[in-house]
């Protein structure tokens, strides 16, 4: 059934005062999807005030809302209609980023970066760009690492005129590992971009690193002593023996996983 003018009047002002008060009041944002697909409310306008919501610093992890937000940006940049510009793409990366400043590790904001991202190859570049810098300067948020690996996996294949982004990015992951080997989402992000070389590109990777691969015993005794001291406050060398431990552990797994995935071959299912 329609709504009258007067009705849908109220109804945008009712729902936009819930919305300020609870982003994630899922009965107002369907009240606003009915709106705009009766045509009573403009899809631009919709996506602004979302916008604004979503700037908010208390309201970057409301899924709810980010939800929304992607039903907009699909009714607006349907897949069968290739039609987003560089400039719509870029204001959402800037909503990302200020969203995953505010909330790191921020699932629901990166998965906005995905919407339409096969079709539009044009920006492929841009965000590969964005999404390898921010992980230099946040080497916890494995949502980012995630979001760069799916961005690989539906915009490009080892044929196709980026393939070379799939061994820039296993590149990019090795100097981080090998940089930072305590952290834990570096060899997140290296297992999954791992994942999607073909055998011979993994071959050659494992013969070029298999100094750093061999070398994860190196830390052992320096560990032992460090848990033999008991709970005393750790100094500065303390904290770097307990990063190499950390790193240590992290590579055996790395490795044992290596070993499996030359063993049976291209995984069927995305690796973790």
């Amino acid at each position: 059934m329609g709504l009258n003018p007067a009705t849908a009047d109220r109804l945008r002002l009712c729902s936009s005062a819930i919305l300020l008060a609870n982003p994630d009041h899922n009965s107002a944002l369907n009240a606003r999807k009915r709106l705009v697909v009766l045509g009573l409310m403009n899809e631009g306008l919709e996506l602004h005030v979302s916008s604004v919501l979503l700037s908010v610093p208390r309201n970057s992890k409301s899924s709810l809302l980010w939800q929304h937000r992607r039903w907009l940006l699909y009714r607006q940049h349907p897949p069968a209609l290739p039609q987003k510009s560089m400039c719509s793409r870029a204001m959402e990366f800037t909503l990302v980023s200020r969203a995953t400043q505010h909330y790191p590790r921020n699932y629901h904001a990166w998965k906005i970066g995905l919407v339409g991202s096969m079709e539009y190859d044009s920006v492929v570049d841009e965000e590969y760009e964005f999404a390898t810098k921010w992980i230099e300067g946040h080497l916890a948020d494995t949502s980012s690492c995630n979001y760069l690996v799916k961005l690989l996996k539906r915009c490009i294949s080892p044929n196709s005129p980026r393939g070379y982004l799939l061994v820039s990015s296993l590149n990019h992951a090795t100097s981080l590992v090998r940089s930072y080997p305590s952290h834990e989402a570096c060899w997140m992000y290296l297992r999954q971009v791992y994942c999607l070389m073909e055998p011979n590109v993994r071959e050659s990777w494992v013969a070029e690193n298999r100094d750093y691969l061999m070398s994860n015993g190196t830390h052992d005794a320096q560990a032992q002593q460090l848990n033999a001291r008991g709970a005393s406050p750790p100094t500065a060398a303390d904290v770097a023996v307990q990063n190499a431990e950390l790193g240590r552990v992290h590579m055996e797994r790395f490795t044992r996983f290596v070993k499996y995935v030359n063993s049976v071959g291209q995984p069927d299912r995305p690796c973790h």
